[in-house]
């Protein structure tokens, strides 16, 4: 769950190497990107980052999804 009611689904890789974005029309992988806090996931257009229980997804650099939270 994300703010303004959006919903984020992602789908990580076993070995945590890459994550899948999942939109009802389109999915997409971003693969692992070093970095020094948090765990960023890029394609060189779209960034996935999360710190803690919390993530957020850009895209062109612009945050299409803010504070999102994993649900159960």
């Amino acid at each position: 769950q994300c703010d303004a009611g959006k919903i984020l689904e992602v789908r990580y890789a076993a070995d945590g190497q890459s994550a899948m974005i999942i939109f009802p029309e389109r999915e997409f992988r971003l693969d692992r990107a070093s970095a020094a806090s948090g765990a960023p996931y890029t394609n060189g257009r779209t960034t996935l980052s999360s710190k803690g229980d919390e993530a957020f997804l850009e895209e062109n650099k612009t945050v299409t999804f803010a504070n999102c939270k994993q649900t159960k």
